[in-house]
């Protein structure tokens, strides 16, 4: 409720509940999506992120990502929205991110410039 609030404050159009078909034929639920017309974003909140949630969001993007991006003929980029307030992530989880390819929105910076930039950028 609280990224739907704040997407919705920043002016930016999205789906929620977005589901997509990966490549093996599965269907994957996505909390969001944000699609422009060259670029396109899953979004996957994480109120309190372990690594079964990590695994499963990373391999649900990868997935989606070749069908998605052939489809639409634009890039797709995978970000999980992180809750860092109440709980510290551990730094190989947000590493993870990064060797994979998608980005994380800590919910404690969701109001610096960069991060607004990133979702306004679509």
């Amino acid at each position: 409720e609280e990224v739907d609030a704040f997407l919705s404050e920043k002016g930016i159009i999205f789906t929620p509940y977005f589901i997509a078909k990966g490549s093996t034929g599965l269907e994957f639920n996505f909390d969001f999506q944000i699609a422009g017309r060259k670029e396109e974003i899953v979004l996957k909140v994480f109120p309190n992120l372990n690594k079964s949630q990590l695994v499963s969001f990373l391999f649900s993007w990868e997935d989606i990502k070749p069908s998605r991006e052939k489809i639409g003929n634009k890039n797709l980029r995978g970000l999980a929205v992180v809750n860092d307030i109440e709980k510290t992530v551990k730094k190989e989880y947000l590493d993870a991110f990064d060797v994979k390819g998608t980005g994380v929105l800590p919910w404690s910076k969701r109001h610096d410039a960069e991060t607004i930039h990133l979702l306004e950028a679509v």
